[in-house]
């Protein structure tokens, strides 16, 4: 792995030389020096990665990975551009060995036109790649830039007692990824701003344990509603992309386990209903509609299939409405 990304470290140095080419010998210095401390830096994560204990800060592992596998991306978005342009001169230079040169694309004062081929091909791949490193980093503080998008909905069989209900849905909060708390604070109070009759939380709590929750469940626990605020379980929150220490021959592992119990235990300390393939009746004057909330499914296998719709619907056959709360949306395009 090492010596791929030192190959593709030099292979990429090519393409920042060329677009710089003719800038000033101190803006070529300064371009040549942030491209090798850029690229060291990711390489010595890459040589120091193993050595990172599994069980560390889960912020402090979420920059490393975006330090290492962002300038990796970025350059081989560059290299797929570079080896296009190399394997097309390479064609030509063959081509060229069995008939004359063609004349170049020279203008009626005898300069060259535009830019070459080379040129256009290597811009762009560093174009994208810069583009594709900016958008990883403008991720980092973007995660706090909440919004509120308000959707009116309606429905020819919705009771009459529930016309005019506000839902508020959140989803995949990751709070193993935050490390602002005034900042979740504030999203929070955006939510009750909107005074919802109903919060619904549809998965991905945590990015993979519980105990991300420890400095973040005092703040969500101040969602409420009068209807009530209720959860379902979404991919991450079952564990599975953590290394969990203990697995054995059978992928058990006991800690993961008992981080999806104290997960679960999260949901219910904060005051939210958490349904595991199950239903929940509202009513109002009289009125019924049926909630109900499943457990992770997707179309992709890769992901957990948890989820049993026959279970949480079972029941609900007279109750003329009814909500899904469902975390993954191929859920729904691939089964109903």
């Amino acid at each position: 792995m090492l010596g791929f990304l030192a190959v593709l470290d030099i292979y990429v140095f090519f393409a920042i030389r060329t677009a710089f080419a003719n800038a000033s010998a101190r803006t070529r210095s300064i371009a040549n020096l942030v491209y090798w401390i850029v690229s060291g830096t990711a390489l010595a994560l890459a040589a120091g990665y193993r050595f990172i204990p599994a069980d560390g800060n889960s912020l402090v592992l979420t920059y490393i990975r975006t330090m290492l596998i962002a300038p990796v991306l970025a350059k081989v978005m560059v290299a797929i551009f570079m080896l296009i342009d190399d394997v097309r001169r390479l064609i030509m230079w063959i081509v060229g060995l069995f008939r004359k040169k063609p004349a170049e694309n020279i203008g009626p004062e005898g300069f060259k036109q535009g830019i070459t081929r080379s040129q256009f091909l290597t811009r762009t791949g560093l174009a994208l790649g810069g583009t594709l490193v900016g958008t990883l980093v403008y991720g980092f503080s973007n995660k706090y830039n909440y919004h509120v998008r308000k959707v009116k909905l309606g429905f020819n069989n919705l009771p009459s007692a529930f016309k005019g209900m506000r839902i508020v849905q959140i989803s995949d909060i990751h709070s193993g990824s935050f490390r602002d708390k005034a900042a979740v604070t504030k999203g929070v109070e955006m939510i009750l701003v909107q005074k919802p009759d109903i919060i619904l939380f549809t998965g991905d709590l945590v990015n993979d344990r519980a105990i991300e929750m420890e400095h973040y469940k005092e703040v969500f626990s101040k969602l409420t509603a009068p209807m009530g605020v209720y959860s379902v379980l979404g991919n991450h929150d079952y564990g599975d992309y953590y290394p969990w220490p203990d697995f054995d021959g059978d992928h058990y592992s006991k800690m993961k386990e008992d981080n999806l119990r104290q997960l679960k235990e999260i949901h219910g300390d904060m005051g939210w209903k958490l349904m595991m393939n199950e239903h929940t009746l509202l009513e109002r004057n009289g009125q019924q509609i049926a909630l109900l909330g499943i457990e992770n499914w997707s179309a992709n296998a890769r992901f957990p299939r948890f989820g049993d719709m026959k279970k949480a619907h079972a029941g609900t056959e007279a109750v003329p409405f009814k909500i899904l709360m469902s975390h993954d949306p191929s859920h729904w395009d691939a089964r109903y």
